[in-house]
């Protein structure tokens, strides 16, 4: 029986993995298909209302959900918003106006 146990056990690590991997991967694609989607956006011609640049580190400066200090770095932006992830791995998206670049 311990064989059998043994044997549940590393297909369920092995499907954590897999799963792990999986979720990796749809993240790097996602953000993949937004840098194309900005890029076809910004060379149709709209104006940016902001200078943030994917890649910037930011910090947030509004009290909204006690995230005030928050840094990240920008994955994705619109004319009006500015989407970055943390050190932790979280997205966080705010208002232009809400975000400063770090120095």
């Amino acid at each position: 029986m311990s064989g059998e146990s043994e044997r549940i056990s590393e297909i369920i690590n092995r499907l954590d993995a897999i799963t792990l991997e999986t979720s990796t991967l749809t993240q790097e694609l996602k953000a993949i298909h937004r840098r194309n989607s900005r890029t076809a956006h910004t060379q149709a011609g709209a104006a940016s209302v902001h200078n943030y640049r994917e890649g910037d580190e930011v910090v947030i400066t509004n009290k909204y959900r006690d995230e005030k200090g928050t840094r990240g770095i920008i994955i994705y932006t619109t004319k009006t918003q500015i989407t970055i992830i943390d050190g932790e791995g979280r997205q966080h998206t705010r208002k232009h106006t809400n975000v400063s670049k770090t120095k």
